[in-house]
């Protein structure tokens, strides 16, 4: 079976992309060259922020870095992102990078007014596909600024996911979202089973239980088998015994827990895009297959 050769890693991309005002250029930016400060935003880090400088020889041209959208505005996240500020600034005098931190449950509402205001940033990220579609149409297209950058790093379909419609590269990959599968030791002590594995072969295929009664290829197969094993009802049945009753579950041996949407659920399974060419629904059939998985499980064996 193909279909779930491994309980592995699914990426969501993060973005690092380019913003201005809409039908702003870098001469609606820019200033007599004096350095403004003015209030910070409402949930910002940063007391001061600072107009763009007018460019001419021996000046510096200040560039804003919004972050808040995404990850990077917990209190343990500001130190590291300084630390690229001020390498960034120390490694060359025409560009003075500042930093703008918002808290995330205000920062729609904080860069929606900074840029209705014609006062938006310069770059925005680390930021996921949810945060930036907020402002689809709203971004410059950075490909003429790639230059030299070694895209290759990325796969294609990598680089087009930061694409809009109309073919504008508002971003690059930044950093990826691996999936991790959590797990109870004493649930599996007690149950007297193998743990998960922690590595995979040179074939990409992990084996679980490896000398013992439950080995076998570690899919979504024996995930399901485990996972009843480890479901137990009130009167300590587990859910391999037809009278488990599934009703008075007491210990779910299986849960998406924080994927709560259902195109998460099937992208477990393998990468896909819900429309068509043609602006219809076309759903991956891999995600069929995980979403009548996940049915069955729930409905069929508890």
């Amino acid at each position: 079976m193909t279909r779930y050769k491994s309980f592995a890693v699914v990426v969501a991309l993060m973005l690092v992309v380019a913003a201005c005002s809409p039908g702003s250029d870098a001469s609606d930016t820019t200033t007599d060259g004096s350095t403004d400060t003015t209030e910070a935003s409402p949930g910002t880090t940063e007391e001061p922020t600072a107009t763009t400088d007018s460019g001419e020889p021996g000046e510096k041209v200040t560039v804003r870095w919004f972050i808040g959208l995404g990850a990077g505005g917990q209190p343990e996240q500001e130190a590291a992102q300084r630390e690229v500020v001020e390498a960034f600034n120390a490694s060359q005098d025409e560009i003075e990078l500042v930093i703008e931190i918002v808290e995330n449950d205000v920062a729609y509402e904080t860069l929606a007014t900074e840029i209705a205001s014609g006062n938006a940033p310069d770059i925005i990220g680390p930021v996921g596909r949810d945060g930036s579609n907020e402002y689809s149409g709203l971004y410059l297209d950075i490909e003429p600024f790639v230059g030299d950058v070694d895209t290759s790093m990325w796969a294609d379909a990598a680089i087009a996911n930061q694409r809009e419609p109309d073919g504008t590269l508002v971003g690059l990959p930044f950093a990826s979202y691996p999936s991790v599968l959590y797990y109870n030791r004493d649930l599996f002590d007690e149950a007297g089973l193998p743990y998960p594995p922690s590595s995979y072969g040179a074939d990409g295929v992990a084996t679980y239980g490896e000398g013992t009664e439950w080995e076998g290829p570690w899919d979504y197969d024996k995930v399901r088998e485990i996972a009843q094993i480890l479901s137990v009802d009130a009167n300590g049945v587990d859910a391999t015994d037809p009278s488990y009753d599934r009703s008075q579950t007491v210990q779910w041996g299986f849960h998406w827990q924080w994927t709560t949407r259902i195109f998460q659920n099937g992208s477990y399974w393998g990468a896909g895009y819900p429309v068509a060419d043609d602006g219809t629904a076309d759903i991956p059939a891999v995600w069929e297959e995980e979403w009548q998985w996940w049915h069955e499980n729930v409905w069929d064996l508890g």
